[in-house]
C-alpha cells in the first residue's frame, strides 16, 4: 500500500468522524429546542 492511499484512508476516517460529531451536535441542539 502506498503512502498516498494511507493518507486518503486517514482523511476519510477523520471526515466520517467529524460528520458524525456534527450530526450528534445538531441532534442534541434540536432536542433542546423542542
Amino acid at each position: 500500500v502506498n503512502p498516498y492511499e494511507e493518507d486518503m484512508r486517514e482523511l476519510t476516517v477523520t471526515f466520517v468522524i467529524k460528520e458524525r460529531q456534527i450530526q450528534i451536535l445538531s441532534t442534541t441542539h434540536q432536542n433542546k429546542e423542542a
